[in-house]
């Protein structure tokens, strides 16, 4: 799940929300190459690899200079340090001659570049600073091999873009400075780009749709796609326009997709991805007044591409991936992430790579790891990830437009693997099924390789889909593990393979979620959940299991209690009890083991606090008793294994064969209550945390002046106030649920 703020969660699931699409548009050749800079810039104080850099804002300190009233003494400006090149920030380029009085001249700064086809627009911008100035008149002039082939000269501002133009195959792009806005300066760049930078809006995207997916068996390679329909009543991106700018779009420029929501007076916005245009990717709209780009991720630009192997073939999984993505060219160079065991040796022959394609490559290295791939929603790169099983968030049905839909997932009856001609079949979820798989991949040679790649073949299969239909929230990830509730108070767990989040007339509803509840997962189609401590003795035949230990969950917190002064302070609830912690381990065993067990009991839960203060004192409520922590469960063969060694899950530990979730925190108890309840103990053999207690509802007073100057029960004389509803204790905390162990066994 994609990290947001506190605040994000709250706008996204709040009843009116206000979401908004982001777009930032690189219209830039991917292969262009800046060979040279050059012009009337002093070169001890710029930095002129910055002017390319798609970087327009100016950033770092801003140096005081002796132009003509640009030193100021508000402590805003800095001295210029010794060896002005350590400067930091987004510093650009200074002119080495000022300007006259009257703010003319003819400075030049010079871009020579390679690689670029069409140009049909460049991008120049100054700092901003208003002790700069910025350009107020500009020639620019473009090049092709010495040849001048285009010339303009235009009005500009602080950020200026030239367009209106197209030029094939330019090799030098020159701006000569006419005018600057403030006398005796010099000029200053941050940025002069062959290329048009934008970012687009609600006011330019009329649609967005972006629809993510995956396949965690490998025996397919989906992708992520998007459909960004624009505003073109300009014709900017009309192709019968030769002005316009339709030639600079293609197929390998980065397009970044976000969706916001409003948060007070901002918007936090959520990556969706970065995604490229499809080949045949667009179409005019509406009688033109919109155009629509069709888009893929960097795994839709890899799965038809034919992969071109190096001379030497790669080892690891690390290399194979870098070897695939580099298909794309120099500018997808360093493309990728990967989780976890880059190093797993991969080898394969030359002859298994003939006519193979980068998709179907990268299929096989996945699944030779026990991995899946999918695009990084912030990067875009290639991600290579490991299935969690970490419960990330609930959709319960407040959130959903109608009850889930479930239907049966397809089951499988054998999986058959070619290992060298020879065929070695695995069981699969149902023998009766009539679907069987048969696999060749260069990189599973053995059949150890075999029965480890079935382990992840087969959580794609068997069990049940899970079709849900939601509000919608960004920040969920393909592979994430949901807890959805499907009928009040139920829930069930299951993992997303798919998600579509569609942006239509500034409306989000009714998104679509496709989950996967699985059962044949991991090769483990039976288990044995013990909740009683006691010796276990293990099916006959069994010698793999996977041991999961769960302990008892801690005791919640107690409320704060009232109090009892003018400004009737209300307590607040106790927060609850974490989950037990969470153990797993691979284990081989004899056959008939015997398996000695210690279920951990859950904790107490704290007291909650008593009523505080009085009519004129405002000191803090006093908090509630913390709870005690849960007991570990322990499992002993040889060795003793515990769930102390494990760790605690945020939101709860999911298991997808059993559809239970394990150890999840209690839930924080209610703030001010007039009748507060004990905290509702954690679910009992499932380690969860038990609930906070209720905290208190403080004093609430009235005012009588017939009672002013009485003499009071206690001795004392009444003020005239007197207290209409006395405040009230806090309540004891939850205890936590006793933990249980779950033992998986292979077939």
């Amino acid at each position: 799940m994609i990290t947001t703020s506190a605040e994000y969660k709250t706008a996204i699931n709040a009843p009116s929300r206000r979401i908004v699409p982001k777009a930032v548009i690189d219209l830039t050749d991917p292969d262009l190459q800046v060979t040279s800079t050059g012009g009337d810039y002093d070169a001890s104080y710029s930095f002129p690899a910055q002017l390319t850099d798609r970087d327009t804002t100016y950033s770092g300190l801003i140096y005081a200079t002796l132009e003509q009233n640009r030193w100021l003494l508000d402590g805003s400006q800095n001295i210029m340090p010794n060896s002005p090149l350590t400067r930091t920030g987004e510093q650009g380029v200074i002119g080495d001659t000022l300007c006259g009085a009257d703010a003319t001249g003819a400075e030049t700064l010079i871009v020579n570049i390679s690689g670029v086809d069409t140009l049909q627009m460049v991008t120049m911008a100054s700092t901003g600073l208003v002790c700069d100035g910025y350009p107020v008149n500009v020639t620019l002039n473009i090049y092709a091999s010495g040849s001048l082939i285009y010339s303009t000269t235009e009005d500009c501002s602080v950020i200026h873009e030239f367009t209106g133009f197209t030029a094939i195959q330019p090799t030098e792009i020159e701006i000569i400075v006419n005018e600057w806005s403030l006398p005796y300066r010099r000029y200053r760049f941050v940025e002069l780009h062959p290329g048009l930078i934008e970012t687009w809006g609600g006011d330019t995207i009329f649609r967005m749709d972006v629809i993510q997916k995956a396949d965690f068996s490998n025996l397919t390679c989906p992708y992520a796609s998007a459909t960004l329909e624009l505003d073109n009543t300009t014709k900017r991106f009309d192709p019968s326009n030769k002005d316009g700018l339709f030639l600079s779009v293609v197929a390998r420029q980065p397009v970044p997709l976000w969706y916001g929501v409003e948060i007070a007076d901002s918007f936090e916005y959520v990556p969706l991805g970065v995604f490229y245009q499809k080949n045949e990717g667009w179409s005019i709209q509406n009688d033109g007044l919109t155009i629509r780009w069709d888009l893929i991720d960097i795994i839709g630009l890899l799965s038809e591409r034919k992969y071109e192997a190096p001379s030497t073939l790669p080892t690891t999984l690390t290399n194979w991936i870098k070897s695939i993505v580099n298909q794309l060219g120099s500018s997808f160079t360093g493309h990728y992430t990967i989780d976890s065991g880059g190093s797993t040796s991969l080898t394969c022959q030359a002859s298994d790579l003939t006519d193979i394609t980068c998709g179907d490559l990268l299929r096989f290295v996945c699944q030779a790891a026990n991995k899946y791939a999918v695009s990084d929603p912030t990067t875009g790169y290639l991600h290579i990830k490991s299935l969690d099983n970490t419960a990330q968030s609930v959709i319960d049905l407040r959130t959903q437009n109608s009850r889930p839909g479930s239907q049966s997932n397809t089951d499988i009856a054998f999986l058959t693997f070619d290992i060298a001609g020879v065929q070695y079949s695995i069981p699969g979820t149902e023998e009766i099924s009539d679907k069987t798989v048969n696999i060749k991949n260069p990189f599973i040679t053995t059949t150890a390789k075999a029965t480890s790649a079935a382990q992840v073949i087969l959580t794609q299969y068997g069990g049940n889909i899970l079709d849900v239909k939601c509000r919608g929230d960004m920040s969920r990830e393909i592979g994430d593990v949901e807890t959805v509730e499907v009928y009040p108070n139920t829930t069930t767990a299951a993992r997303i393979y798919e998600q579509q989040l569609t942006l239509d007339n500034g409306i989000m509803t009714n998104v679509p979620l496709k989950l996967l509840q699985a059962n044949g997962g991991q090769l483990y189609t039976d288990y044995i959940l013990i909740t009683q401590s006691g010796t276990y003795t293990m099916p006959a035949g069994v010698t793999e299991i996977t041991l999961v230990l769960i302990g008892g969950g801690d005791g919640g917190q107690g409320g704060e209690g009232g109090m009892q002064n003018l400004m009737g302070t209300d307590g607040s609830g106790g927060a609850g009890g974490k989950g037990g912690k969470v153990y797993s381990t691979p284990l081989t065993i004899n056959d008939g083991q015997s398996i000695d067990f210690v279920i951990g009991q859950g904790g107490e839960g704290g007291e909650g606090s008593r009523v505080s203060g009085g009519m004129t004192s405002d000191p803090p409520p006093i908090p509630g008793s913390l709870g005690t922590a849960g007991e570990p469960t322990t499992a002993t063969l040889s060795t003793t294994f515990s769930s102390a060694n494990g760790n605690y899950m945020p939101t709860g530990y999911v298991d997808l064969l059993t559809n239970r979730v394990f150890a999840v925190p209690g839930s924080k108890g209610k703030d001010n209550q007039k009748d507060p309840k004990q905290g509702a103990n954690g679910t009992a053999k499932r380690g969860n945390g038990g609930n906070g207690g209720d905290g208190g509802n403080g004093a609430v007073f009235g005012y009588d002046e017939d009672l002013f100057g009485q003499p009071a029960p206690d001795g004392g004389i009444y003020s005239g106030w007197y207290i209409k509803t006395p405040p009230t204790a806090g309540e004891k905390g939850g205890n936590g649920g006793s933990g249980c162990a779950i033992v998986f066994y292979a077939r």
